[in-house]
């Protein structure tokens, strides 16, 4: 049971780790034989699980890639160039200045 690069749902959209909702280890003797994850596919909404060989298996497989993105957001974020310290400095004094409630109205737009 050879693992892919990725898993993949029937409609071809890569599954990543905000999708799964299951991920367990299948023991045989006290030692992990193969890997279940359950996921729900976010574009059809199919809700199936994949069964891999531990030996295969390594977690990086469910982490988003950036190949991923759209061509537009991947231009939108190279053209924002890197975070820098003045940056950060500011978003951490605004949140500071932020209200319980303020915050969680500006977590619900987002």
């Amino acid at each position: 049971m050879p693992c892919p690069n990725g898993i993949h749902c029937e409609c071809a959209r890569r599954i990543t780790s905000f999708d799964v909702l299951e991920h367990a280890f299948v023991m045989r003797h006290w030692v992990p034989r193969f890997v279940r994850i359950k996921y729900q596919c976010p574009a059809c909404g199919k809700i199936d699980e994949v069964t891999l060989d531990f030996k295969h298996w390594r977690p990086s497989i469910l982490t988003p890639c950036l190949e991923d993105g759209l061509d537009d957001e991947r231009e939108r974020i190279a053209q924002l160039g890197p975070i820098d310290l003045d940056e950060i400095a500011l978003f951490r004094a605004d949140l500071g200045q932020l209200t319980g409630a303020q915050l969680l109205k500006t977590l619900e737009q987002v």
